[in-house]
């Protein structure tokens, strides 16, 4: 991630996308019934979630995207 991070407006962007990813993973780990696993990915994409959501201050569509960030973050804990 910290070769992607050139700017400020640039941490929500890539956190969010690595809790995707995790919120993904979790998700696979489900279906496939590993629970340990799932709970596992999914609290860390809860915590990227997390570290997304505080650029709010940016400006409008950072606060859009922090609500959905929080929102997905209290999903995935």
């Amino acid at each position: 991630a910290k070769e992607q991070i050139t700017k400020l407006g640039d941490v929500g962007r890539v956190f969010g996308a690595a809790g995707a990813r995790r919120e993904r993973l979790a998700e696979a780990a489900i279906r496939d019934g590993h629970d340990v696993t799932a709970r596992s990915h999914a609290f860390i994409a809860a915590l990227l979630y997390g570290t997304a959501e505080w650029t709010f201050f940016l400006g409008p569509d950072a606060v859009r995207a922090a609500r959905e960030d929080n929102a997905r973050k209290l999903h995935c804990y």
